[in-house]
C-alpha cells in the first residue's frame, strides 16, 4: 500500500462518520425525539446513497483517490486543483465545527462568574 490509498480511505472515513456523529446528541435535543429521529434517518439514507456513489465513482474510474477520480471524469489539471481545493475546505470546516462544538461545550458546563442576582 502506498500513502495516497490509506490517506484516501482516511478522508473518506472521515467523509462518511463526519462531525454529525459529535453533533448529533445536540441536533436531537434541540429539535425533540421526532422530528431528531427523522432528520437521523433522512442523514443516514443521504449518507448511504453518497457512499455508493463515491464507490462507484471509484470502481468506473478505476482509481483510489479523490484526485484521480475527479481527473478521470474531467481530465483537466483544473479538476485536480478544484479537487484538492474541496478537501482542504471540507477539512478546515471540520476543524472549525469540532472547535466550536468544544467551545460550546466547555462554556455551557462551566459556572458562569461576576453575576448576582
Amino acid at each position: 500500500m502506498h500513502a495516497g490509498f490509506s490517506l484516501t480511505v482516511a478522508t473518506i472515513v472521515k467523509t462518511i462518520i463526519g462531525t454529525g456523529i459529535i453533533s448529533m446528541p445536540y441536533v436531537i435535543n434541540q429539535l425533540g425525539w421526532v422530528l431528531g429521529v427523522v432528520l437521523f434517518v433522512c442523514a443516514a439514507v443521504f449518507n448511504q446513497f453518497t457512499s455508493v456513489l463515491l464507490l462507484k465513482a471509484k470502481n468506473l474510474s478505476g482509481h483510489s483517490n479523490y484526485n484521480s477520480i475527479f481527473y478521470s471524469i474531467w481530465s483537466s489539471k483544473m479538476a485536480k486543483v478544484t479537487c484538492s481545493l474541496m478537501i482542504v475546505l471540507s477539512n478546515l470546516g471540520t476543524c472549525t465545527h469540532m472547535t466550536n462544538q468544544a467551545s460550546f461545550s466547555s462554556s455551557s458546563s462551566s459556572p458562569q462568574s461576576g453575576t448576582s442576582s
